[in-house]
């Protein structure tokens, strides 16, 4: 069942925070549309690795888009998160979301062809990757991936099972697919503490 957006905590301790009052702008990049309040975890599951895998469910490219805001509004310096989910699931709406979360205010569009873009507007450093069309790691090499992935921002790397090598031991996994007999705008999004 959908659980709207609740304005207080209510969830337990892995809840991920709300970050306050910062609006949602539609992605037409028209006006802003309702702030958010928490978005909580519908399922929890213990993992073999470092933490807890949280699961939750969006029902719009806003609450998408919210989540990624959330997560942006708690990100350090150092962070790594990799995404991961079919065309057309909602990664580059996600990572717009990210992106205003860490204060960025600037068109955030997905850098297929480039490999990477690097946002400096907001509190810290934003490097989003699209390793999609990369044939070999050593491309992330020719661009400097390791002062990135070691620097002062957040990473946020989309398709990053392609390089999966030389990801650093500990990062953030998210997975968003789709199920279509929920709705054409459902969203079930794992994230994984790795």
């Amino acid at each position: 069942m959908h659980k709207p957006f609740s304005t207080e905590p209510t969830g337990p301790a892995e809840t991920i925070e709300s970050i306050g009052t910062m609006g949602i702008a539609e992605l037409t990049e028209t006006e802003p549309i309702a702030t958010t309040g928490i978005i909580e975890p519908t399922e929890t599951e213990p993992t073999g690795t470092t933490g807890i895998t949280q699961i939750i469910e969006t029902y719009s490219p806003e609450e998408t888009f919210a989540l990624g805001e959330q997560i942006g509004g708690q990100c350090r310096p150092g962070q790594i998160y990799t995404l991961t989910g079919d065309l057309g699931v909602g990664k580059t709406v996600f990572t717009q979301g990210v992106a205003r979360g860490l204060g960025i205010t600037e068109t955030v569009s997905s850098p297929t062809f480039t490999i990477l873009q690097v946002y400096e507007g907001g509190r810290l450093p934003f490097y989003h990757f699209d390793v999609y069309r990369i044939a070999d790691v050593e491309e992330m090499e020719e661009i400097g991936y390791e002062d990135c992935f070691y620097g002062e921002g957040v990473c946020l790397i989309e398709w990053a099972d392609l390089i999966r090598e030389i990801l650093p031991e500990h990062y953030c996994r998210i997975v968003i697919e789709k199920e279509p007999e929920k709705g054409f705008d459902y969203r079930r999004i794992r994230i994984e503490e790795r």
